[in-house]
């Protein structure tokens, strides 16, 4: 909403009688929502409840408002579990990371050797430790 802008459009459906072409009018100029003849008739049928050749623009910009934020909420939800899904998705891949790190961190070692190669490799460490 720009109150600025936006009080200026308002004015024009504050009428409880506006007639046909003027309310094509008005919602062409406020909205650049054009019709075709078809869809505008169709449009007047629904909302000329009293079948008078008039529109209540009040009753207009109550549906008006609400019709968009009924969309806003659709699309704010459809934002919301998009991000949601988002995040489960990125925790669930560094879930799997983490799994895969530990499996990388499992050694399977085999404990089963000789003491000739136990004694070869603590000589190798020794020298490596007197190197350094």
């Amino acid at each position: 909403y720009r109150p600025e802008k936006d009080a200026v459009i308002l004015k024009a459906f504050q009428s409880k009688h506006i007639e046909y072409d003027k309310f094509r009018s008005y919602l062409y100029s406020s909205f650049w929502l054009g019709f075709e003849e078809d869809e505008f008739q169709a449009f007047l049928a629904y909302f000329d409840s009293q079948q008078d050749g008039m529109i209540n623009g009040y009753d207009f910009m109550i549906a008006f408002t609400r019709l968009g934020a009924i969309r806003k909420s659709r699309e704010s939800l459809a934002v919301r579990e998009k991000q949601e899904l988002f995040l489960l998705q990125q925790k669930e891949d560094e879930e799997r990371r983490l799994l895969e790190l530990e499996k990388k961190n499992d050694l399977a070692a085999d404990f089963s050797f000789t003491d000739e190669v136990k004694a070869v490799a603590i000589k190798k460490l020794n020298e490596a430790a007197f190197k350094f």
